[in-house]
């Protein structure tokens, strides 16, 4: 039986799974991943360091596998940061996490050409992929002239596995939004933005497809990892782009709900449109070539139901408990709250960008109690995805919104389900529970060996099992005029938060 290996190279660690032709799970391991925090707003990671927490992922998911021919693997991976390597695939510099900040003054720079760069790149400069590279260019200029190339770490990888020179460095075209250097539609790199901002093209890898066959597994790797040499390796993907093909983003008017840390809303079409005019949509390249996906996302919005069930439920309690408890007394509270605005932007709004902005609710009384503010909670986060589908909506009005399906740890609460399919106007489909990440890579794996013709209709095949929730018509009708309440609510916010901003 033929297995395919695909590995996720994430912020917190490395995870490794191993699927037959069908998406079905034979072996898995993860390994947690060492971050560095030297000053505040510096997060690092060591390229070796990761390197060697993926070969332990992967030896122990191979290890424990009993039977099977693995016949290749891909690896994807973290999306907005960036690391650097000489001649001869040796890095050059730490990897500067998506998480880190030092690089604010070099997105202040991009952002004097914001609109151009978001109508080539489809993403407004944040802290990426471009304005580190400004950042190591401008700051550290020594560690800047004796970089042969800037990459990703999941290709870092990759390309160690396979024994690749700097030659040979890539990055696949899922990335490409991300480092707001590229001309995305054409899938190559922008010389008016380089030169516009004095970047050496000859630094930055080749662009290619993520089911490109980078290069084989060498033997010396291969011993380490209980593989065989000469495995296939393909270029793989960005670790978001992995998760929505596993979980069969494929369709023009369809979407996916990724209801995790992050709370993430993205839709599928077939043409790139950017969000140069509101910019509240990054425009992004799917792994299947000729489709997009329009995405924004709440920084952070799963954590607030997080540090809503650590501050107001019971010590005694699992976590599991208190928001089972949550979800069963705020089901019994009217939509709508009773009056009662929750604004989840706890670390600022992403989309469009707006930093001052604070979570906060609005309409408190003497009525309201614990479960009016959790359900407003998730109204808020129900009323943000609501913001996205209208921007999409702007963008595309021509395709036809057909569902939403949901991944993520969000997607077993019934009543928060509810909510977004009655705030969305859209049924809402909760796939079997897998891991969609590392599934995607390993289908891509699959496909780069020629053993999948069909990507589309093989994700699509294996995420045939669903649960739906339709909205309910009353229910829309009132989520309707409390979205209204919503959209107004946060703009008032937004003028207090940038008012004390500027007294601060």
């Amino acid at each position: 039986m033929k297995i395919y290996l695909g590995v996720d190279v994430g912020t917190t660690g490395v995870k490794a799974s191993i699927f037959d032709i069908d998406g079905n799970l034979k072996s898995q391991s993860y390994v947690e991943s060492k971050l560095y925090y030297p000053a505040s707003g510096l997060v690092e990671q060591n390229p070796e360091e990761m390197l060697s927490e993926t070969m332990q992922a992967i030896q122990e998911a191979v290890t424990s596998l009993g039977d099977g021919d693995i016949a290749a693997m891909s690896i994807d991976g973290q999306m907005a940061g960036l690391m650097a390597i000489d001649d001869k695939w040796a890095p050059t510099t730490h990897y500067d996490s998506w998480l880190d900040t030092r690089c604010e003054n070099q997105v202040k720079e991009m952002n004097q050409y914001k609109k151009d760069v978001i109508r080539q790149s489809g993403s407004a400069p944040g802290f990426f992929f471009g304005p580190k590279l400004l950042w190591w260019k401008e700051e550290r200029p020594e560690v800047y002239e004796k970089t042969a190339k800037f990459i990703e770490p999941s290709a870092y990888i990759a390309g160690k596995f396979a024994g690749l020179d700097s030659e040979s460095a890539f990055i696949d075209y899922t990335f490409i939004h991300f480092t707001n250097l590229s001309d995305n539609q054409n899938k190559k790199w922008s010389e008016e933005i380089c030169a516009r901002f004095d970047v050496d093209i000859e630094k930055l890898p080749r662009i290619i497809s993520p089911l490109e066959i980078i290069g084989t597994l060498k033997e010396a790797y291969a011993k380490k990892m209980n593989l065989k040499p000469g495995l296939p390796i393909a270029a793989g993907c960005g670790d978001t782009a992995a998760g929505l093909l596993g979980a069969g983003l494929v369709v023009p008017g369809e979407s996916v709900d990724t209801a995790g840390t992050a709370s993430v809303l993205t839709f599928c079409s077939s043409e790139f449109r950017p969000d140069a005019e509101k910019e509240t949509l990054l425009s992004c390249r799917s792994v299947v070539d000729g489709l997009w996906y329009s995405l924004a996302y709440i920084n952070g919005g799963g954590l607030c139901i997080e540090w809503f069930a650590e501050e107001f439920g019971y010590s005694n309690m699992e976590k599991k408990e208190i928001l089972d408890e949550l979800n069963e007394t705020a089901s019994k509270v009217l939509a709508g709250s009773e009056g009662l605005i929750f604004c989840p932007h706890f670390a600022g709004r992403n989309f469009p960008y707006e930093p001052n902005l604070r979570g906060s609710w609005t309409g408190l009384n003497w009525k309201h109690k614990k479960e009016h503010l959790y359900r407003s909670l998730l109204e808020g986060i129900a009323f943000e995805y609501r913001h996205y589908l209208n921007n999409f909506q702007r963008l595309y009005p021509e395709v036809e919104l057909k569902k939403i399906k949901i991944i993520g740890g969000g997607a077993k609460s019934p009543l928060f389900c509810q909510i977004k399919a009655d705030c969305t106007h859209l049924p809402y489909d909760i796939l079997s529970e897998r891991e969609f990440g590392t599934l995607g890579s390993a289908l891509i794996a699959a496909a780069a060996i020629g053993d999948i013709d069909d990507l589309e209709n093989k994700v699509q095949e294996i995420n045939k099992e669903f649960e739906t929730v339709t909205p309910v018509e009353e229910q829309v009708q009132l989520y309707d005029r409390f979205f209204q309440e919503y959209d107004e609510t946060i703009n008032g916010l937004l003028t207090l938060f940038n008012k004390r901003k500027e007294i601060i």
